[in-house]
């Protein structure tokens, strides 16, 4: 993905939303769905987002210190076997004290190998966990892009931004507004899609997030194609 090397602001982001209410506001648009389905994202993006992050950072901080712990364990038992081991060779330790010695030995590598498959079972619990939560996330915010684009699917360009339920047909500018505002929303939730990109950690939660952010671009595309004539 094209922001995997610089950070995206969420600040940002919430500055383009607001700017998108204000010009639903001043068309007439503040009680439409759009609206609400927009606060709903700006929600999602100060409230979710931030605890999404604060869930991966733990997971990131609790591997941490386990793979530390068995890490360190792992390393005394390394010292402890080459110590007998270099005893051994030097004929420090009487024979019958060398088979007591090599079954120490033993019991210390399968600590040792205990631990190396300990280390790989929580980096690969961590991940799961990480990517379920970041999942969920994406779903989230998947469902809402579909929302957003079915508020014009199938419409006639002159039923494009009605008021009221349909009893005020809006005027071209407003429409213009209104296509304006559904394509912009679902750009910016392509930004939010990259921004979940930066807190992911494993491939299929990178992957699923660019894939949104791709959908993205195409739904804005398709809006531009079909309604080029309401660009604002």
């Amino acid at each position: 993905m094209k922001y995997e090397r610089n950070n995206i602001d969420a600040s940002g982001i919430i500055k383009r939303f607001d700017d998108i209410k204000a010009q639903l506001t001043a068309s007439g648009y503040k009680q439409s769905g759009i609206y609400s389905r927009i606060c709903q994202q700006e929600f999602f993006l100060t409230d979710q987002i931030p605890e999404l992050i604060r869930y991966v950072n733990r997971l990131k901080k609790l591997f941490s210190i386990l793979a530390f712990s068995l890490a360190f364990v792992i390393i005394l038992a390394f010292f402890y076997t080459s110590a007998i081991y270099f005893q051994n060779v030097a004929g420090a330790i009487q024979p019958v004290d060398a088979v007591d010695e090599l079954q120490s030995i033993d019991s210390v590598v399968s600590v040792i190998l205990a631990g190396v498959v300990s280390i790989g079972s929580v980096m690969l619990w961590s991940n799961e966990q990480a990517h379920r939560k970041i999942n969920q996330s994406l779903q989230d915010l998947r469902a809402f892009i579909h929302i957003m684009d079915m508020h014009h699917l199938a419409k006639i360009t002159e039923s494009i931004g009605e008021l009221q339920s349909g009893q005020v047909i809006a005027t071209e500018d407003q429409r213009k507004v209104y296509i304006s505002c559904i394509r912009d929303t679902i750009l910016i939730s392509g930004k939010i899609a990259a921004l979940i990109y930066q807190i992911s950690s494993d491939s299929r939660s990178k992957s699923d997030a660019a894939d949104i952010e791709q959908l993205c671009e195409s739904i804005s595309t398709r809006l531009l194609l079909k309604y080029g004539q309401l660009r604002y």
